[in-house]
This record gives C-alpha cells, structure tokens and sequence, in this order.
C-alpha cells in the first residue's frame, strides 16, 4: 500500500469510527464530555518525552472527538501521526456481543488476554486497523465501568524515516482518560457490579 492510499484508508476509518456512516444511537452524551475528558496538555504529557501537538475537536452524530497532530518537518503531505479519542454512546464502538466471542475466542488459543484486554473500565479491547509501508492505525477502545460510553484512542502514523515515532503509552492514557470520568461522573457503590476492573484471565458473562 503506497502512503497516499494509506491515508485514504486512515480517512475512511475516520468516518466510519466518528459515526457518520454508523447506525444511530439512541442515547445523548453530555455537552461538552469531550474536553471534560483530554486536552493538549494532558495528552502530550501521554508522551514520554512530552511532545508538541497541535488540536481541535469535533463533534459529528452523536460523537466527540480531541484530535491532535505531532507537530515535525513532513516534506510530503501524505506524513503523519494523529492521535484521536473519541467519546460515543455504549455500544457505538465496542458491542459487548462481539467483544465477549473475541475474548473467549483468545482465551481457548491461550493468548495473552491482560496485552489484549487491559482491565480498564467495564471492558477494554486493544485494536489494529491497518499497516502500509511505514505507516500503521492501531488503538485502544473500552467502556466505562457506568457502561454509559464507549471511548476510542485511536493513532495513525506515517513517519519519514529521519523522524523518530514518538513513544506514546496507550494503556496509561486509557487510564488517565478513565480516571478523569471516573472522578467526575463516577458513582460507585460498595459492591456494585460493573465497577471492579474485569480479570483479563475469566470469561465473560452476559451483562444483565
């Protein structure tokens, strides 16, 4: 795949991630949950070193999306790295049907299941959506332990070979992400179900 196709792909991911060629929701988010959940700052301290971004948000049908671009000398127009988080309605990204045959399907090959499914929020998948040469979108998508959202961390990168791939820690900027819902719309109570980190190592039950 030649870069200028890869970015057609990153692009056409883009859509269908947003929602705007997805199937309607019947739930609402809340205004402005978006900006209550990452900002510039808090997502270039998710580089180690911090890295210099430039951002915006967007909103499109029913979902909330922070974009930030690393910010280095591209001399083609195709180079990249985005990163994206997205905040939509429970199940717009991470149906808990699929999620539950995906999971116990890695259980019965006997694979990694904590690499794969990081115990964040009410469950949490790590996703790879496509590689070209030189250039790759791979992400993070969980539920929070409410099951009101699904949040999506997705990074789409296409680098010149003189420019070093920043290092970003996708599981700890999950947890940032989770830990800032959490303290401002989380209300968990002693024993509720849902609210425990899910074990990486048991099956999935069916949620009530």
């Amino acid at each position: 795949m030649c870069s200028w196709d890869f970015v057609k792909v990153f692009v056409l991911y883009g859509v269908l991630a947003s929602g705007a060629l997805g199937c309607a929701s019947t739930n609402s988010l809340r205004t402005g949950l978006i900006e209550r959940l990452v900002d510039k700052q808090s997502a270039a301290n998710a580089f180690q070193p911090e890295v210099r971004l430039d951002s915006r948000f967007i909103r499109a049908d029913e979902v909330q999306s922070f974009i930030a671009d690393y910010l280095f000398e591209r001399h083609n127009p195709a180079e990249h790295y985005t990163l994206q988080v997205s905040v939509a309605p429970s199940g717009r990204f991470l149906d808990p049907a699929q999620y539950k045959t995906r999971r116990e399907a890695f259980l019965q090959a006997g694979a990694e299941m904590e690499a794969e499914f990081p115990a964040i929020g009410l469950r949490a998948q790590r996703e790879f959506f496509g590689a070209g040469p030189g250039g790759a979108s791979y992400g993070l998508t969980f539920t929070t332990r409410d099951g009101q959202y699904d949040i999506r961390i997705n990074v789409s990168a296409l680098l010149p070979e003189n420019v070093t791939d920043p290092n970003l820690d996708l599981e700890a900027f999950a947890r940032d992400i989770e830990a800032r819902y959490d303290s401002q719309f989380g209300k968990p109570t002693s024993g509720a179900r849902g609210w425990a980190p899910m074990d990486s190592n048991k099956p999935v039950e069916d949620s009530p």
